[in-house]
């Protein structure tokens, strides 16, 4: 059991010092979740469009806007995975070839759960 602890506490700290897409509350969260079983917090909309957009600037500084953006498309599925609208928002994600055009897209989408809890 301690062995896997000591795993778990590995990976848990290479999550937030990695820059995976994980904030340190989400990762403890997770942390609890494997070792308690205590179900974790759905994160806030507007959390998620944040790390979208961290995540598609990221991917952009490294690899251009054309094909950051082509990678994208990728990820916006995983993003908005169980989001009001997804299947029809990521078709018209999907489709878009024009950086500004595709944040825009976001800008949008995201906006529109305005006062909404998830």
């Amino acid at each position: 059991a301690d062995a896997q602890n000591s795993v778990r506490n590995r990976k848990l700290r290479r999550i937030q010092h990695d820059g995976v897409h994980a904030h340190a509350d989400y990762a403890e969260q997770t942390h609890r979740y494997l070792n308690e079983r205590i179900e974790p917090q759905p994160i806030p909309v507007s959390e998620i469009k944040a790390f979208l957009l961290k995540h598609i600037q990221e991917l952009s500084a490294y690899y251009g806007q054309d094909m950051g953006l082509a990678i994208s498309r990728k990820f916006v599925c995983w993003y908005c995975k169980n989001l009001r609208d997804a299947k029809r928002f990521r078709e018209i994600y999907t489709k878009l070839n024009d950086y500004d055009a595709a944040m825009k897209a976001i800008d949008e989408y995201f906006d529109s759960f305005a006062g909404e809890e998830r």
